[in-house]
């Protein structure tokens, strides 16, 4: 009977360790929420955003070399100014699944919310999107009265 208690005793807790171990292991990454402006000094197209006609230009939005860290103020007006997000540790790309984004992945979601359902509109100044992936995480806008300021 001792050895019975002892089995049981020592299998109850093999499936603890077993069943505890994925929540254990499960560690939530350090996030650092980051501004990217868009470059006012390369000379990008800015037209003021209209709700269903495309103003922004692919190759432009997309390429992260157009996008800086250097301070832009932020209004209530038509043009994209700024991203604001959830970086990655080291800016890697591994999926936005976790919650953080390369500059690239960020970049990649706010071109997808602008071109989705040809809708070619972003969220107004200060607000936000999450785009259609579990555990990702919000992306706010600004936006910019002028073209440059």
């Amino acid at each position: 009977m001792k050895r019975l208690k002892v089995r049981l005793a020592s299998v109850t807790f093999s499936l603890l360790i077993v069943s505890a171990f994925p929540y254990a292991t499960h560690i939530k990454k350090p996030t650092t929420t980051v501004t990217y402006y868009y470059n006012c000094g390369t000379g990008l197209s800015r037209g003021t955003i209209n709700p269903g006609t495309q103003v922004l230009i692919e190759s432009e939005v997309k390429k992260a070399a157009n996008w800086v860290t250097a301070f832009h103020a932020s209004s209530p007006g038509g043009n994209l100014n700024s991203i604001t997000f959830d970086q990655e540790t080291d800016n890697v790309s591994d999926g936005i699944a976790d919650g953080q984004y390369s500059l690239q992945e960020a970049i990649d979601a706010v071109w997808t919310e602008y071109t989705r359902s040809s809708q070619f509109n972003l969220p107004a100044n200060g607000n936000c999107f999450t785009p259609p992936v579990e555990g990702a995480s919000a992306i706010c806008i600004g936006r910019a009265a002028g073209d440059c300021r």
